[in-house]
This record gives C-alpha cells, sequence and structure tokens, in this order.
C-alpha cells in the first residue's frame, strides 16, 4: 500500500499502488456499511478520541468507494447541478482519491444533528480549526483547502481528509503544500 500517492485529475488511480491494501467493512455514522483501508481507520480513531476530549464529535460519512460507485455520484451531481458545478465538486471514476481508502469524509455531531454538506458544516467553523489544528497529529491533511482551489482543481471540502502518514502530514503541513505543490517539487 502507497500512502504518498496522487490521485487527481491528471493522475489517476492506479492500482499498482493499492496493493496489499486492507479495507475493513464498518458502520458510518448514519449507521450505512461504508469500507476503509485499515490503518487509516486505526488512525482516524486515534483523530476522532482525541477530538473528543476537545468536546467535538467527528465520525465517518465515506471512504472507499468503487469505480462505479464515483461515476455515479458525479452523473448525479451533473444531473441535480449541471456539468461545471459537478466538475468543481466531483472526481471522475477514475480521479477520485476514494478508489484507494484513503480518502475520508467526516461529518460533526453537534446538538444531535449530523452536519456533512457544505453549507452546514462551514457554520460550525470553531470546530472545523480544532479539526484541522489535530489533523496532521495522525496523519492526516485537509485535502481541497481553500486557498489552493485553483492547484487542486476542486471546491473547498472542509470534510474531506486524506491519510498519507505523520511523516508526510507533518511536511505538507509545516510547507504549506497540497499534494499537488508537493509531487510538482519531487518532479
Amino acid at each position: 500500500m502507497q500512502y504518498d500517492q496522487l490521485v487527481n485529475k491528471t493522475h489517476p488511480y492506479q492500482e499498482k499502488n493499492n496493493q496489499n491494501r486492507h479495507l475493513l467493512s464498518i458502520k458510518n455514522m448514519r449507521g450505512e456499511e461504508i469500507f476503509i483501508e485499515e490503518k487509516t481507520y486505526r488512525a482516524f480513531l486515534e483523530l476522532q478520541d482525541a477530538l473528543r476530549k476537545e468536546n467535538i464529535e467527528i465520525g465517518l460519512i465515506d471512504a472507499f468507494r468503487t469505480q462505479e460507485e464515483q461515476e455515479e455520484i458525479y452523473q448525479i451531481y451533473q444531473q441535480q447541478f449541471g456539468k461545471s458545478y459537478a466538475k468543481k465538486y466531483v472526481a471522475g471514476k477514475d480521479k477520485s482519491e476514494h478508489l484507494t481508502g484513503l480518502a475520508i469524509d467526516i461529518g460533526i455531531l453537534e446538538d444531535g444533528k449530523i452536519y456533512e454538506e457544505l453549507e452546514d458544516i462551514i457554520q460550525l467553523q470553531d470546530q472545523l480549526d480544532v479539526i484541522f489544528s489535530h489533523l496532521e497529529a495522525y496523519g492526516f491533511l485537509l485535502r481541497y483547502p481553500k486557498d489552493k482551489e485553483e492547484i487542486t482543481e476542486i471546491s473547498y471540502e472542509p470534510w474531506h481528509y486524506r491519510y498519507v502518514g505523520k511523516q508526510l502530514a507533518k511536511t505538507l503541513t509545516e510547507e504549506n503544500l497540497t499534494l499537488e505543490e508537493y509531487f510538482a517539487k519531487k518532479e
């Protein structure tokens, strides 16, 4: 399993980077079955526990997706909101990090309500700031930050985190780099 891989519009998913991946079946915070890469899940549980100590309750909404599931999501967004909106918010079927099992979408539980959609979750900016401050320590990064939309080519997604391991998360955070910028520096 390669934790430092780049999957985006110009770097399609490659099965060779995900050999020996072990996916776990778990229930998300809505009670639905989802799959997630094992090491990513363990790191998420540690992050979740640390945030509970800060009185913030997060849970998983989504993680691993098949190419068919990703394409279906893209088509739904395109039908509901139009092609340009879908391109801003949803990756194509072989261009999503969710194919790796290393990307997670979280929700925040506040006053009995799950906040997961952009227009809802941004109301919880104080909680998001605390979450963001903990990501690096557990090997995660905010994958699509607000100030890097032109680089990632995906709009701000405060719920979408990517597991890269603690060392790379530290480097990316310290240097304020997206995965796109990090890999461009390596080339």
